[in-house]
């Protein structure tokens, strides 16, 4: 059904109406004129825009994303609004997200744009009134004006009044006057837009208006000479007045005011008019404005002028001069002398088409706009003409015999687009260039365009054809060849890769072919393929007469003159039949085929065959017949020589054996004639080939056809037969000859095998001897002992009788010689004593100076430098003493920063509650209930300070099950610490929050917060890991992917950048912000001068003195614009002033950065280095420079800028509990010198609203040059393997085992994640953490770790029945559980207490095991070292191939126990057991417990093992393992001088931490101090309430009511007119005042029941939230609202 027309033209009639009927008679009557001039700017901007826009209805919302209005900017100031710089102008951005921040810039574009062209800025409507949609109304009455001025300035046309005109449902004027009545707004006054801008003008006002009106005045009179005078009246300000117009004006002007007095009737006739506001309309509303008069002068003179150009466009004969002086008059651009001609034929043109398309109207014009479009076409057509005259005239010179010989020149002429050729194909440009120098000689004259356009298409197949003929691509070429355009004949399918082969063969002898060369080849190779086919047709009748085996058809077919076979003999016919049959036979098996056919060239070749054969047999048969003659002729030097015969070629002759060949020739004829053989005349031989030969002997003559009287018994000896007689004869002459020739190598074969028998023998005796060898070395033993001791008997005989004189001969003589040598030495000595001391000094120092410098600085430093330095691998007691005292602080700092966190956390927590207790004066019990938390937080804190002394129980207790899984979780996270992959993907696999809760709680806990730099190197590690893994999202590819461009570095918050940031500004990173901030920070605190770079404030602060100081009020304005500030030279002053205030401030904070880089941690440079890699090698087209962006995003915004902004709360200055050192001024300058940083490290500079600050702007880009060496020189750091001296060895030769300390809670929190995450972080089937999960089984519970399950399994035997009974009976049964809410207390309390977790592998390689590389390595080193300290050589391998002496293995054991003494000396020390020792020292092995010699052989196997995994080698001596060792020894040295920094920084930090916690201490005992005091106040008025305390309030509203106080805003599934029948009562808890019951009825029937806690509803508020659901989510309430009146009802604020 159509819906009616919406009817609110009349609020007076003759019935009578009440008060609100009128008064929403005349709202609805706004509402539908409202509409209309929606309408009327809709229409209206469709027209400029020449887009349709949205229904009127829906013109508000679409407005407010821009791009319409920008659009608009773009139509009438171009050059102000281009169509680039529009924001979303397709809306796609629009369509999918809504609207954005930066749709604004296209509402700035558009006031922009109006600025320009002079629009009065009364009429601008603020930002937020569109986008925002604050005050749409007022953005239309913009559009009106803006409408109106353009066409005064004759740029657009005006705009339609469409009142009572446009059509509206009656649903849609109900729905505007709901809105217009929601928002309260009142609509702007269009009737008085004219006047308004007249009054705009700077002209006098009255003068004008007056001539306003006498111009109204003399239309209404219709004297045209009046209308035309008054125009003319200067004070009317009117421009392009033409008398000769004046009847126009008059005519039009008249019609235009008419229509205006009409409309303002129309608008006015239905209301109720009254004198007042009678009196209040503009006079405008039925006059003409300056503004029409103005836009329908210049209208009118545009139509004249137009009428007069079509007027002269219908005449035949136009003059050149008075078509383009009209065309200026007009207005129109680009118009140029000399194209009148082109032109004129344009608009005729254009005219007769527009006549074709209304043919019925005889008065058809052009408009201004289609006639500027005629004529920049015609400007084209005309530029095309004469470029295209140009380039053939270009063309035809290149062609004249005169011109250069440049086919590229002339190509680029024929491509060029403006010259109007058809399409050139440009890769042949010879062919062009000749074909048209041809066409030009053969027309004798210049070509023309057209000629040249006509002759393109054919030279282009040519051309193309050309260029496949260079390709040989035979497909390409045969569709080339096809191409109409060349118009080829004879081009047969079925041959088209034999002419294209003929035509590419022909091109290579040419630059190029012309169509008559291709042709003429085509017909060739036609002809060729004739012949060709004739020779086929012989070729098969040949085959199909060798199939038949047809002699005489045969012979018939090779004779065909076709076939052109050469040298066929008729007598061979047999044999051609027979040989090209076994060719055919050859073919078929070869080819498989069962009827193969021979071709031309195999035919030919066995007629070759077969007559070469021929002749060959003919001279064989005749060489055999003439031997037999020599044999028969008794002659063997005949026959001999008859054998050498080349025909006969008989192998193996040797002259000496000529004679014996001629006997043994006629021994094998007289045996052929003892078998009964004789003479024939036909003798047949076999040829080479196996073929029978037939030879006469009597006529020579031979032939392939057996004879009829052939008898093959003959006499006559065969080739065979000689060869083989031959043969044999020569084989045994020669075996003869090389007996003769090889006589000494027999003689020699005979000898060796004599030797072998004589060495057969020697063996036998051999072996006997070693089977009797223990026989014979008892004879020989015994003889040599008999002769020995003779000898010895008879010399021991003689010196016992000479016994004395012996012994005093050598006791003198020992004696003089070393009392002489002793002697003279002390006399030398102590004459040169003090020399010698000196030079030992020096020598020793020297020397051991060369050896450190070479083990230090020799790549490959000498084993014996090594060995001297070895004994500083020994770990000493002091080693020991320090490692135990590191871990001692490093135990103490941890807890002291999680104590210190959790003690912030709480007093933040205390903080807010105290603001919101003063801040509503309520639930005091709760403030008081967190502070008793908080004290007795503090206790269980000191209580923790020290270690408990109590029995071991649950996790830590003494059984096996429990010491199983504390071994199963210290091996779990040992991997999770040293292998960054699993918590890199753990934390992106959790919710934003919850991932930043666990890296503060979990993950900083198992790196000790980095204490050392082993836990830093690993720290580093997993931040580098998980930055590439949030980068690197899914490949980088994938849709959820969190940083898929550069700049979401900067505009996001990733989540590893605000962890690193966050971990650095610890106790390391504050005391370094302090270090470089302080000093400046200080400087800025102590002037008291403001640094104030607004222009509105400080001629604020001006007005303010200057008032001040003279008592009287300034005649200035108080509230201007930032120009209008800007404007008075005090301000400027001021301004300057503030500005070199500024500027010094913040060069000394630049400095202060720039100067200290080592201050900045060295982790988060690490982190800087990564993050600019990453992004490089992410973004590769990224410049450097938007990468270095990202880097100061995270050095200087997220960690510098915040200390500066806030200084007390980063620690950079001192502040105490309850006060603080910075007031407002201090706070603001700080913020003016943090935003200029801030600019300076991102390249912006100070534009737009901040122009004023423009003075600065070459500074900040001076700095920002400054921080892009800066950031670069942050990134440059080394590489933390290199920085912390770590290698894959490092956990290996740890003094201690890694410990970490951690709580229960977060143990199993962790164990819980990397089961439900298992598969995601370790997707590999055999990655180790499957087994290590489980190994460890399901999570268990807290009650299993804390090993209280019995205890209370033996208390209470129900005990999760009690539980359950308890948790239903709620707090009513309270005080009956209070003993196990004690225990369950005191179980919380345990789960959070920290345990340490001792790290360790769980892949444990037996010592004896030597599978794994890296063990094996260690325990050779081991070895090793202990071997070089006894043995000395040039190089390892020396020392392993030298045997140790007696000496040498004494000390080695020596060493073995004094390594043993002191370890039981340590242990003793220590009071602990090697099974509980934390300490982990050099054990003893039993491979270091072996004899020297034992351990060397050792030391030689695992070399060989190591040398197989080219660790080692033996050919540099195995020097990589001494390399290994000197490095130790270093390493040793340098983590010695690491330890002592290490505990020094542990000292301080702790040292800061307790100065910290004193702090947080102080603010809790003031916090305390004000509990107290509210708690006296509270004693104080406790007896005054008990005595007027009364029964509880309770208040009762309607939803209707609440609704109305904007405090409920819905109820689910209740329309409003019900909203009287609910009933809401709310009461205070007689117990807790803090606490409301809030009950709702329905028709007084009680539907539902909540509580609501004021202290959640202040949180709430706190934490920004303005809605909450109540009732299970069925109605919503204004957070705010209910707690003022909550407030105001019960606690009478």
């Amino acid at each position: 059904m159509e819906e009616s027309r919406a009817d609110f033209g009349s609020i007076t009639g003759d019935e009578r109406l009440t008060a609100d009927e009128m008064d929403n008679k005349r709202s609805q009557a706004m509402a539908y004129e409202y509409l209309c001039h929606l309408e009327e700017a809709k229409q209206w901007m469709e027209y400029c825009l020449q887009e349709e826009l949205p229904p009127s209805t829906e013109l508000e919302e679409s407005l407010r994303n821009g791009v319409s209005l920008a659009k608009l900017g773009h139509y009438f100031a171009s050059e102000v609004v281009p169509v680039r710089k529009i924001y979303d102008k397709d809306l796609k951005r629009f369509q999918q997200r809504g609207l954005h921040f930066k749709h604004t810039d296209n509402i700035n574009r558009w006031f922009r744009a109006m600025e320009h062209v002079g629009v009065p800025m009364i009429f601008y409507p603020e930002t937020t009134d569109i986008y925002d949609r604050k005050n749409m109304p007022r953005t239309i009455y913009c559009l009106h004006a803006l409408s109106l001025f353009l066409f005064k300035l004759g740029k657009a046309p005006q705009m339609k009044d469409l009142y009572g005109i446009a059509e509206f449902t009656e649903e849609q004027v109900t729905i505007m006057q709901t809105e217009l009545e929601k928002y309260g707004i009142q609509l702007p006054q269009f009737n008085k837009i004219g006047g308004i801008l007249a009054n705009e003008m700077s002209v006098d006002e009255a003068s004008l208006h007056a001539a306003v009106i006498a111009i109204n005045e003399a239309l209404e009179a219709g004297d045209v000479a009046a209308t035309c005078s008054a125009l003319l009246n200067p004070q009317a300000h009117l421009e392009g007045v033409n008398e000769g117009n004046a009847e126009s004006y008059q005519e039009r002007l008249l019609q235009h005011k008419r229509a205006k007095v009409e409309a303002s009737q129309n608008k006015n006739k239905d209301k109720s008019m009254d004198e007042e506001a009678i009196a209040d309309r503009d006079m405008y509303e039925e006059l003409l404005t300056h503004a029409e008069l103005q836009g329908n002068l210049s209208k009118i003179n545009v139509d004249v002028k137009l009428e007069t150009l079509n007027v002269l466009l219908r005449g035949e004969d136009v003059e050149a001069a008075s078509l383009v002086a009209i065309l200026k008059e007009l207005g129109i651009a680009n118009v140029e002398e000399g194209n009148e001609t082109w032109y004129r034929h344009q608009l005729i043109q254009d005219l007769d088409a527009k006549k074709v398309q209304d043919p019925e109207n005889d008065s058809v014009l052009l408009v201004k706009e289609e006639i500027q479009s005629s004529v920049t076409n015609a400007n084209q057509l005309a530029v095309k003409h004469r470029f295209r005259k140009s380039t053939v005239a270009n063309i035809n010179t290149l062609l004249s015999e005169d011109g250069d010989i440049d086919a590229d020149k002339l190509m680029k002429f024929l491509l060029d687009p403006e010259a109007g050729f058809p399409e050139v194909f440009p890769d042949f440009p010879a062919v062009h260039f000749n074909e048209l120098l041809k066409a030009r000689h053969e027309k004798g004259s210049e070509l023309t365009h057209d000629e040249i356009a006509a002759l393109l298409p054919r030279l282009n197949a040519l051309a193309r054809l050309n260029k496949e003929l260079v390709a040989g691509d035979v497909s390409q070429i045969w569709v080339a060849a096809q191409q109409p355009e060349l118009g080829l004949e004879h081009l047969d399918d079925n041959f088209r890769t034999r002419i294209c082969d003929a035509l590419v063969e022909e091109k290579k002898n040419h630059e190029y072919l012309n169509i008559d060369q291709v042709q003429g080849k085509i017909d060739c190779v036609n002809a060729e393929i004739a012949v060709e086919l004739a020779r086929v047709e012989g070729v098969n009748e040949l085959n199909d007469a060798l199939d038949g085996s047809d002699v005489d058809a045969m012979l018939k077919a090779l004779q065909n003159p076709t076939l052109k076979l050469e040298n066929v003999d008729s007598a061979n016919i047999t044999h051609y039949i027979r040989l090209m049959k076994k060719k055919k036979d050859a073919k078929r098996t070869a080819e498989e085929e069962q009827a193969p056919a021979l071709w031309i060239d195999e035919i030919q070749e066995t007629l070759d065959s077969t007559n070469q054969q021929t002749k060959v047999a003919l001279k064989q048969a005749s060489a055999v017949a003439a031997v037999n003659m020599a044999i028969e002729d008794s002659d063997w030097e005949q026959s001999y020589e008859m054998l050498k015969h080349p025909d006969l070629a008989i192998t193996a002759l040797t002259f000496e054996c000529g004679s014996t060949y001629y006997d043994q020739f006629k021994v094998v004829k007289e045996d052929k004639i003892t078998e009964g053989k004789g003479e024939t005349d036909w003798v047949m031989y076999k040829t080479r080939e196996g073929d029978d030969y037939y030879f006469n002997i009597d006529t020579l003559d031979g032939t392939w056809d057996q004879p009829e009287q052939f008898n093959p018994d003959t006499i006559q000896l065969s080739k065979e037969e000689i060869q083989s007689v031959v043969n044999d004869v020569s084989a045994a002459y020669d075996r003869c000859q090389w007996y003769k020739d090889n006589e000494n190598q027999i003689v020699k074969l005979q000898s060796f095998g004599r030797m072998c028998i004589a060495k057969r023998r020697y063996n036998e005796r051999k072996n006997f001897m070693d089977n009797q060898l223990p026989a014979i070395v008892t004879i020989q033993s015994a003889w040599r002992g008999h002769v020995q001791r003779k000898k010895f008997a008879e010399r021991i005989k003689h010196l016992q009788e000479n016994t004395q004189a012996v012994v005093t001969i050598q006791k003198f003589v020992r004696m003089w010689k070393l009392r002489r040598a002793f002697l003279n030495r002390l006399d030398y000595l102590k004459d040169q004593n003090k020399s010698i001391v000196k030079l030992q000094a020096w020598f020793r120092s020297n020397k051991a100076r060369h050896d450190y410098k070479t083990l230090i600085g020799v790549e490959n430093p000498p084993l014996p430098v090594v060995r001297r330095f070895v004994h500083l691998l020994d770990q000493r007691a002091t080693d020991f003493a320090e490692e135990i005292e590191l871990q001692e602080l490093k135990k103490s700092v941890i807890q002291r920063i999680k104590g210190n966190n959790d003690h912030e956390k709480a007093l933040n927590t205390m903080d807010i509650k105290i603001g919101l207790l003063v801040k509503n004066r309520i639930s005091l019990q709760d403030v008081i209930n967190h502070s008793h938390n908080l004290r007795k937080k503090q206790a269980k804190d000191i209580a923790a300070g020290g270690d408990g002394g109590g029995m071991a129980t649950g996790l830590k207790a003494l059984n096996k099950a429990n010491r199983a899984r504390l071994e199963a979780y210290q091996h779990l996270f040992y991997m999770l610490q040293t292998n960054p992959t699993y918590f890199g993907k753990l934390i992106f696999k959790m919710p934003v929050g919850r991932s930043t809760d666990f890296m503060q709680q979990v993950i900083f806990a198992v790196y000790n917060y980095a204490s050392n730099s082993r836990e830093e190197y690993l720290l580093l590690k997993l931040f580098r890991t998980a930055l590439q893994e949030e980068i690197d999202f899914i490949a980088g590819e994938d849709p959820g992917s969190k940083v898929d461009k550069v700049k979401e570095i900067a505009t996001g918050n990733p989540l590893v950048i605000k962890m690193v940031v966050s971990f650095n500004r610890g106790a390391k990173g504050n005391s370094s912000l302090r270090q470089i901030l302080a000093p400046q920070v200080s400087e800025v605190l102590k002037k008291k001068s403001v640094i104030n770079t607004s222009p509105i404030e400080i001629y604020k602060a001006w007005i303010s003195q200057r008032e001040m100081e003279t008592g009287e009020a300034s005649d200035l304005p108080y509230n201007v614009t930032t120009e209008q500030a800007y404007a008075h030279k005090e301000v400027i002053s001021r301004m300057q002033d503030s500005l070199n205030q500024l500027r010094q401030a913040t060069d000394g904070f630049m400095n202060a950065i720039c100067n200290n880089i080592d201050q900045i941690p060295y982790g988060l440079r690490y982190i800087a280095k990564c993050l600019r890699n990453l992004l490089s090698t992410k973004f590769p087209e990224t410049p450097d420079e938007e990468v270095l962006k990202m880097v100061g995003n995270l050095i200087y915004y997220r960690f510098i800028n915040p200390a500066i902004i806030s200084p007390d709360v980063f620690d950079i200055i001192d502040v105490t509990a309850g006060n603080t050192t910075l007031n407002t001024d201090q706070r603001r300058n700080l913020g003016s010198i943090a935003k200029v940083l801030q600019f300076a490290s991102t390249g912006k500079s100070f534009v737009d609203d901040h122009s004023h600050m423009d003075p600065i702007n070459q500074y900040m880009k001076e700095a920002y040059e400054r921080f892009k060496t800066f950031f670069k020189a942050v990134c440059d750091v080394p590489e933390p393997e290199e920085k912390h001296n770590m290698d894959e060895f490092s956990d290996a030769v740890l003094l201690v085992k890694p410990v970490i300390f951690i709580s229960l809670k977060e143990v199993v929190d962790t164990h819980k994640l990397l089961v439900e995450h298992e598969e995601e972080i370790a997707p590999d089937g055999n990655d180790p953490l499957h087994d290590m999960l489980e190994e460890l089984g399901d999570v268990p519970d807290y009650s299993t770790l804390l090993g209280t399950s019995h205890h209370h399994h033996r208390s209470s035997p129900n005990r999760s029945d009690s539980k359950k009974e308890n948790h239903q009976a709620g707090s009513s049964e309270g005080d009956k559980s209070g003993a196990g809410n004690n225990d369950k207390n005191q179980d919380n309390e345990a789960i959070k207490a920290e345990i340490s977790l001792t790290l360790a592998s769980r892949v444990e390689v037996q010592e004896d095991d030597d599978s794994d590389v890296k063990n094996l390595l260690l325990r050779t080193k081991r070895m090793v070292i202990d071997i070089i300290r006894i043995q000395g050589k040039e190089n390892l391998k020396l020392v392993l191939d030298t045997t140790a002496t007696d000496e040498q293995e004494d000390l080695h054991m020596a060493n073995i126990s004094k390594l043993e003494n002191q370890k039981r000396e340590l242990d003793e020390k220590e009071n602990k057991k090697d099974e509980e020792s934390v300490l982990k020292t050099r054990s003893l092995l039993n491979e270091n417990k072996l004899p020297l010699e034992d351990m060397k052989r050792r030391v030689l196997r695992n070399l060989e093992k190591l040398e197989t995994h080219q660790i080692v080698s033996q050919e540099d001596n195995y020097q990589s393992i001494v390399n290994m060792i000197a490095r130790d020894i270093r390493n040793q040295r340098r983590y010695r001088q690491r330890r002592k920094q290490e505990l020094s920084k542990l000292m301080q930090n702790e040292e800061r931490l307790e100065q910290k916690s004193k702090s947080l201490e102080e603010q809790s005992e003031y916090f305390n101090q004000y509990i107290k005091s509210c708690l006296s106040s509270l004693t104080a008025k406790s007896k005054q309430q008990k005595k007027k305390k009364k029964k509880a309030m309770t208040i009762k509203y309607t939803a209707m009511e609440l609704y109305r106080k904007k405090i409920v805003l819905e109820v689910e599934g209740l329309d409003q007119s019900k909203f009287r029948d609910v009933l809401f009562e709310i009461s205070q808890n007689d117990d807790d005042a803090g606490k409301f019951v809030v009950a709702a009825k329905f028709c007084g029937l009680n539907m539902d029941k909540v509580t609501v806690v004021f202290q959640d509803l202040l949180q709430l508020q706190y934490e920004g939230v303005n809605h909450m659901k109540m009732f299970e989510g069925r109605a919503r309430v204004n957070v705010n609202l209910l707690i003022f009146l909550l407030n105001k009802k019960f606690f009478g604020k």
